[in-house]
C-alpha cells in the first residue's frame, strides 16, 4: 500500500485499507479498488490524461507551529519541490518524490510509486524522451511497454510481444500505419499463388457443379482436383506459408522494438512542432497532441478488416465470372 494509506478510491470514495486489492492507472498513477476499476473499465481521471494530469497522494494535516517537529527541526526537505516533511516520511506529500532512504521499506514504497509506469520512473530518459511522454503516447498498456522499452533502449536484443503475431492488424491497432500497410502488402503477395490456383479450381467446380448440388459435399467433389496449369504456383504454396510463419515470429520478437522506435520518432516530432509554435511551448497542448497521435485505434482495425473482406469477395466474384454460365446451367437443371 505504501503511499496509498489515507487516500480514497476516486471511483467509490472509500478510504484504502491495508488488505485492499488495489490497481494503479498506468497513465496518471491514480489508485483504485480493483473491483471499481474493472466495473468502470477505465481510470476515473481518464478524461484528464490528455491534459497531463498526475495523481498526488492526499496532503496530511498541517503541522501546528509549536510541534516538536518544527521546534527540533528534525524534518526533511523534499529535493524536488522544497516542501518540509515529517521525519521518517517515505514520500513527499506534495509531489510524491521518494525521499531516498536506503532501507527495504523505502525501496518497497518506491516500487509502489512507480507501479503506474511498470516500475519505471516518469522522468527516466528512454532514447531521448521521458517515460511520462511515452506513457501519454502509448496510453492503454503503458505499464507493460515502458519496462520493455527501457530494457530495449539499454541494449536488450528483443522483447517478446505475442499480440504482434496477428501481423498487420496489431500494427494498425497501435497506429503504426506504414508498417501495417507494408505487412498487409506482403501478406497479399504471398496469396498470389493461391489465387492463381483458385482460378482453375473454380473452373473445375463449375464443371462438376451438378455433382456438388446432388451431394452437397464440397470436400468430396474437390478431392479429385489436380491442377494442370500454373504449376509454378503450386510449387510456391508451401514456401508462402514458410514466409508468413517466419515473418510472424520476427514480429513477435521485434514488435516491441518497432513500436518503441515509432513512438519515439513521433514524440520527438510532436515536441519539435510544439517548440516551434508561435505561442511557445505549451505542455497542455503537447500532452493533448501525444494522446491524439498515439494511443490505439480499434476503428482502423475495423476499417482494414472490412476492406479485406470486401476485397476477398470482389476477387472471388471475378474468379467466378468466366464460369457463371456453367453455374447457372447447373442450377437450372
Amino acid at each position: 500500500m505504501a503511499n496509498y494509506f489515507g487516500a480514497e478510491c476516486p471511483a467509490c470514495g472509500k478510504t484504502f485499507h491495508e488488505n485492499d486489492d488495489i490497481v494503479v492507472c498506468p497513465i496518471c498513477g491514480a489508485p483504485h479498488h480493483r473491483a471499481c476499476y474493472q466495473q468502470s473499465g477505465k481510470c476515473t481521471f481518464d478524461h484528464l490524461h490528455a491534459q497531463g494530469y498526475m495523481w498526488e497522494p492526499p496532503q496530511p494535516q498541517q503541522q501546528d507551529p509549536e510541534t516538536d517537529f518544527q521546534k527540533d527541526n528534525e524534518g526533511k526537505i523534499c529535493p524536488t519541490c522544497g516542501t518540509a516533511v515529517a521525519p521518517g516520511t517515505i514520500f513527499c506529500w506534495k509531489c510524491g518524490t521518494p525521499l531516498g532512504e536506503n532501507n527495504m521499506s523505502h525501496k518497497m514504497a518506491a516500487a509502489y510509486y512507480t507501479m503506474a509506469f511498470g516500475g519505471v520512473s516518469p522522468e527516466e530518459d528512454i532514447l531521448g524522451v521521458s517515460a511520462r511522454d511515452l506513457a501519454l503516447y502509448v496510453g492503454q498498456g503503458s505499464h507493460y511497454f515502458l519496462p520493455r522499452f527501457r530494457d530495449l533502449a539499454a541494449g536488450k536484443p528483443f522483447a517478446i510481444n505475442l499480440p504482434a503475431l496477428l501481423n498487420f492488424f496489431y500494427f494498425f491497432y497501435r497506429k503504426m500505419y506504414v508498417i501495417g500497410a507494408a505487412l498487409l502488402g506482403l501478406y497479399a503477395i504471398t496469396l498470389i499463388p493461391s489465387f492463381v490456383i483458385a482460378s482453375e479450381m473454380v473452373s473445375y467446380l463449375a464443371a462438376h457443379f451438378n455433382e456438388f448440388i446432388s451431394t452437397m459435399d464440397l470436400a468430396s467433389v474437390m478431392s479429385n482436383f489436380q491442377p494442370q496449369k500454373n504449376l509454378w504456383a503450386v510449387s510456391l504454396l508451401p514456401y508462402m506459408r514458410y514466409i508468413i510463419t517466419a515473418v510472424s515470429i520476427c514480429l513477435s520478437l521485434f514488435g516491441n522494438r518497432m513500436y518503441l522506435y515509432s513512438a519515439v520518432h513521433h514524440i520527438k516530432k510532436i515536441h519539435l512542432r510544439c517548440e516551434q509554435s508561435p505561442e511557445g511551448f505549451n505542455d497542455h497542448v503537447y500532452t493533448e497532441m501525444l494522446a491524439r497521435r498515439g494511443h490505439t485505434s480499434f476503428g482502423m482495425v475495423i476499417i482494414v478488416f472490412v476492406g479485406i473482406v470486401a476485397a476477398y469477395f470482389l476477387i472471388s466474384f471475378l474468379l467466378m465470372l468466366p464460369n457463371m454460365d456453367a453455374f447457372y446451367y447447373a442450377l437450372g437443371q
